[in-house]
């Protein structure tokens, strides 16, 4: 039987993943993969929320499985200093490296370095939400053999995820209770809009400030002109530093409550319940 290498990210819904893997495949079979995007880096700011890695040990001691902690070395803000970008345009979207670099090739490299394609599958947590991710994600590991089990019946969302871990007694990331729908990169995503990072701001000031700070050296060191946010008011778009959103929010002033931006992990709508979802994504395709 070939070994089956789970994505585990610290949120629920790779969980969910890693728990279906071991039970078609059993434990000798499953292998569980978590890329740290903080690096070596001392800060509490950096990399995942705090609780996630707490939910992480939690996971491991549940299962019984270790699952393998890969560190490329560097977190977020020391890729895009590196990159001398905070995104990168390709063709009409722009891709985050810090993604790519933390994560995706970490992970590729130690994947080929352990197994050929025919010798393993790679799992994720993508769901029956995320077609277009999951075809994405086939296409660009191919020769290697895929499996998306949140993809299959039981369909599930975070919701019911979460019920399942509290009845038994294990608590699930605290970003979810802080309304985010996914608990990546402890709630900072460069590809996030005003919604998003108002919910950041709010709930977590310290991290937001860290962020803040770190994008205000960026364009003092590296580039003056690059922004996270931008600032659509009037129906013109000017450049927004995180500091200047703080001082509005502070100042009571409104924002855009719709713009959460391109990160696939912090949009909105998954967030919704599965029924609603459900009006609008036809599962069976």
């Amino acid at each position: 039987m070939k070994t089956h290498i789970v994505n585990v990210s610290s949120g629920l819904a790779s969980a969910e993943a890693l728990e279906r893997t071991i039970a078609r495949v059993g434990i000798d079979h499953t292998i569980g993969v978590f890329a740290d995007v903080k690096g070596n880096s001392t800060s509490e700011h950096a990399g995942e929320d705090a609780d996630n890695y707490r939910f992480l040990d939690d996971t491991e001691r549940y299962f019984g499985i270790p699952i393998i902690r890969i560190v490329e070395g560097r977190d977020i803000w020391q890729v895009m200093f590196d990159e001398r970008a905070i995104t990168l345009p390709v063709g009409k979207t722009r891709v985050a490296k810090c993604s790519i670099k933390l994560k995706r090739e970490p992970i590729d490299q130690w994947i080929e370095a352990h197994y050929r394609p025919d010798e393993c599958v790679q799992v994720t947590g993508l769901g029956w939400a995320e077609p277009h991710r999951i075809a994405d994600f086939i296409k660009a590991k191919a020769p290697y053999e895929t499996w998306h089990p949140l993809n299959e019946s039981p369909y599930v969302d975070n919701c019911l995820i979460e019920q399942k871990w509290a009845a038994r007694g294990i608590r699930a990331p605290r970003l979810y209770e802080q309304g985010f729908s996914h608990a990546n990169c402890g709630g900072f995503c460069v590809k996030a809009g005003q919604a998003h990072f108002a919910r950041l701001y709010f709930a977590n000031r310290p991290r937001y400030i860290y962020h803040a700070e770190k994008e205000k050296r960026f364009r003092a060191e590296i580039n003056p002109k690059a922004t996270i946010l931008r600032d659509r008011r009037g129906g013109k778009v000017t450049l927004m530093t995180l500091y200047e959103f703080a001082e509005r929010l502070d100042r009571g002033e409104d924002y855009d409550r719709d713009d959460w931006g391109g990160c696939g992990c912090f949009a909105q709508e998954p967030q919704l319940r599965m029924d609603d979802l459900l009006l609008e994504t036809d599962i069976k395709r």
